[in-house]
This record gives C-alpha cells, structure tokens and sequence, in this order.
C-alpha cells in the first residue's frame, strides 16, 4: 500500500521555482512564510493536502510498529563551544569583508555580534563552558527510546561566505565530561546510534563540487556514510539544488521549511521525492518537510511564555498525527544554554512518545518511506 505524494510536491516544487524567480525570499533567501499562498488563509498550520487524500478514500502511511504517526528529530550544529575565542574570531574574519565591502546589513549585525561574543568569551575562558554537555541531547532522546540526526558544518569551506561556522573538527571540546575534538565527538555519537549528517554551508545550494567535499569531510570524520543534509539558514533553491543532492550522493534532505514560521511549506507533512523542475525528471532524493523549528518559537520563549509555546506546537502535532503524518523537528544543540528551550523540548518528547509516535533518524525515516511506501 503506498500514500505518496509525488504529484503535489512537483506541483508545489513548480509553484516555488516561480516564486524564486520573483525574489519571494526571507532575509536568508530563503522563501518566507509571508509569500506563501497558505499564510493568508491559515492554511500553513494544517497538512491540507494529506487532509484531502484521506477525505478522498485514501490510506494513511504504514508506519514501525503500526505507530499513528511518526517523527525524526533533528539538530543543526551551528555551534559546537560558546567560551571558545578562536571560534568566534573566525566569525568576525568571515564577516568582515562583507560587512565593510558590500555593506551587507546581515553581515554588519553578524560582525558585531561576533565580536561581542569574541571578547565575552575571552573574558569568559576559563569558565565551564555551557556547551560541553552535548550528551545531553541523546540522554533525553534515549529516555523516550528516540534517536535524532545531528547535522555538523564543514570542517573547511570552498567559497566564503558570512555565514560560514566557526568550528573546525580539531578544536577542542568536552563530550561526556571527556575532552576530545569535535571530529572524536562527531564519531562517538554515529557509534553510539544517532545519526551523523552534513549541514551544508550557504555556498553549496548551487555547486555539486563543494557539496561533495562538504560530505566527503564529514564522512572521513565519522568513517561512514553520509545521506542526510539540511542547508545552514535553509539555503536552498529548488531549481538547482535537488540537483546538486542527487549528484553529490546524498539521498535525503530537510531544507524545505520556514526560518521565520513553523508550519506546512508544502501543504503535507509527508516525504516526497524531489524532482529535477526544469527536466521534470525524478531524482534519487527525498525531501523530508520541516515542520517545526524551535527559532520560530523564540519571540515567545524568550518572554518565558512556555505553555504558548507547547500549544503552538501540540496544535501542528496532533494535525500530524490525525493524518498518519511525518513530524520533523529542528532543535538548535546551543540552546541547551537556556533552560526553557530545554525544559520545552523534554516536554515535547514525552507528548510525542505518549500519542504514540515512532521516532526515526533522517536515515531511517529514509529506509522506511523507500522501502514501504516508495516500492
């Protein structure tokens, strides 16, 4: 029995190369919420698409374990140590060109961000760093009998660019109360059975060359294979990159979301194929939709307004799960820093385990949706 949708996402791939070609795009060149046809009439915060294949007779997706719905939790590293000086003096040289050559706006409020993290964590040093503690991630995970797929920047970048990480996988870090490079961290958790994936830089939307070195080098890092990817910022072009994934070799992907809205971009909580738009060829890469980003719920966490932000998002899970859906849910590690995106997560993995859920990796949710629904 198979519940795809590969008709309605070339459908909605076509709808959102036109709106690329008219510039509809956030501050990240990204597609923003505010130029998506559903912000106006509510239709974001409902799966309408998967709503109306089952009013029409079809079957909900078959799921592990005859679950209701599932869900693949994931993490986009941006930051890997916050007292670290070297990390963020290598921000500020990659914002400096742009800022003071082009004028980027995006790049002068980084460089000054930069730089007053930079003196901050000098000051700051020798002091525990609050983001030594990224096995806090899995012990919660694994307390709800889940995995999730952390997505780690490249080691190094081919073209610059301002948004570029300031980590590099020999700088030093405590995992587990242990100090270790980021590269011994990135191996530790693939072999402790979450996921390792590549969290592409802003650069590589368009280049199947700097894409494939950006997966070959977390690849030597975890000595394994690498599948998933999501573009740093949502970076992605549906005209070009799906493309650039399918030649790369990267077989799944989450980049099709909103930095400034959670939501349904597509209309669906389920994973389709993407396609080549100007070829209408299918491509050997599944696109699993992000649906909630804990950046979208900022505003509200940051004037402490927890259960706002636990109804927001239990409303998108239980239309998820009325429909058999798949849930994907971005959680930024360096925001273990604040207690109450902390407290806000944990709350949110023991609704999904107690409605039932089934959690995947990016991988796994892969596997699955090829072999049962895709075959």
């Amino acid at each position: 029995m198979k519940a795809t949708n590969n008709g309605a996402g070339l459908a909605a791939d076509r709808c959102e190369a036109q709106s690329l070609d008219h510039a509809q795009r956030d501050c990240y060149c990204a597609t923003s919420s505010r130029f998506s046809s559903l912000s106006h009439d509510g239709g974001l915060y409902r799966p309408f698409l998967d709503e109306q294949r089952l009013a029409a007779g079809d079957s909900p997706p078959i799921w592990p374990n005859g679950a209701p719905f599932a869900v693949c939790l994931t993490h986009d590293v941006d930051n890997v140590a916050w007292h670290t000086p070297l990390m963020h003096l290598r921000q500020v040289r990659n914002r400096a060109p742009a800022a003071a050559l082009h004028r980027e706006s995006r790049a002068i409020r980084g460089l000054g961000a930069s730089a007053v993290d930079f003196f901050t964590a000098l000051a700051r040093r020798r002091r525990a760093d609050p983001l030594f503690c990224y096995e806090h991630w899995l012990e919660m995970e694994a307390t709800v009998g889940a995995r999730s797929t952390f997505l780690f920047l490249p080691n190094r970048y081919g073209k610059r660019h301002y948004s570029d990480g300031g980590y590099r996988y020999d700088d030093r870090v405590m995992f587990d109360a242990q100090p270790c490079s980021v590269r011994e961290m990135m191996r530790e958790i693939h072999c402790r059975g979450w996921e390792v994936g590549l969290h592409a830089s802003w650069n590589s939307f368009n280049s199947v060359a700097e894409m494939k070195r950006q997966k070959e080098q977390v690849e030597e890092a975890i000595g394994a294979t690498v599948r998933s990817v999501r573009h740093h910022h949502l970076h992605f072009d549906i005209r070009c990159t799906p493309h650039v994934h399918h030649e790369a070799g990267l077989r799944v992907d989450s980049s099709v979301g909103f930095n400034d809205d959670i939501g349904f971009r597509y209309g669906t909580s389920l994973p389709w194929r993407l396609r080549d738009v100007r070829n209408d060829e299918p491509l050997d890469v599944l696109e699993l939709p992000l649906v909630i980003q804990e950046k979208c719920l900022i505003r509200i966490l940051a004037q402490g307004r927890k259960n706002e932000a636990l109804e927001r998002a239990d409303r998108l899970i239980r239309r998820v799960r009325a429909v058999g859906g798949l849930l994907t849910l971005l959680w930024h590690p360096e925001t273990i820093r604040f207690p109450i995106f902390v407290e806000v997560y944990r709350s949110l993995l023991a609704s999904l385990r107690d409605q039932g859920a089934w959690f995947g990796t990016m991988a796994e949710v892969d596997d699955w949706w090829r072999r049962r629904m895709l075959a």
